[in-house]
């Protein structure tokens, strides 16, 4: 439990530095873009545990 929460942590810790990291160097038509690459991962991982948590 407390490992997958540490992963978990770690994981959105990355993808959070990497964010901010090439928000500050990017260009407008980038950060449009940008968003979409977070907006994507965060409902996939959205469908995935609902997915998941319906097979229980």
């Amino acid at each position: 439990m407390i490992k997958s929460v540490l992963i978990s942590l770690i994981y959105c810790l990355v993808i959070f530095s990497f964010v901010a990291w090439y928000w500050q160097q990017s260009a407008e038509p980038q950060r449009t873009w940008l968003f979409y690459f977070v907006f994507t991962i965060a409902f996939g991982q959205n469908v995935y545990y609902s997915y998941k948590r319906s097979k229980k």
